[in-house]
């Protein structure tokens, strides 16, 4: 339980700091009106989004997340690997990074 929180503080704090990158090039392009700028722009929205997005489904999305974390668990000891498959965004664990 203590991870699942670990976990969701750490979404939101990448959340927050795409809200702050994307603050700073909207600050950036009202300064100077250049392509340059609306496209750095409108990447740090992208950004921004799917963070969002991806905490948005987990809020909404709970029971059918946590399903797919028991699937992951279980696959992970059957075949040594993760479901080949998801419906639910990945969640960035430091588990999975330390996984080759």
């Amino acid at each position: 339980m203590d991870n699942e929180w670990e976990q969701m503080a750490e979404d939101i704090r990448r959340s927050v700091e795409a809200v702050a990158r994307a603050h700073a090039r909207a600050e950036a392009l009202q300064e100077a009106p250049t392509h340059h700028n609306l496209l750095a722009y409108q990447k740090e929205l992208q950004a921004l989004i799917k963070e969002l997005k991806a905490l948005d489904y987990l809020v909404h999305h709970e029971i059918e997340a946590t399903v797919e974390d028991i699937g992951d668990v279980l696959n992970r000891a059957l075949v040594g690997r993760k479901a080949p498959y998801r419906h639910s965004p990945e969640i960035h664990s430091s588990e999975d990074k330390k996984a080759p």
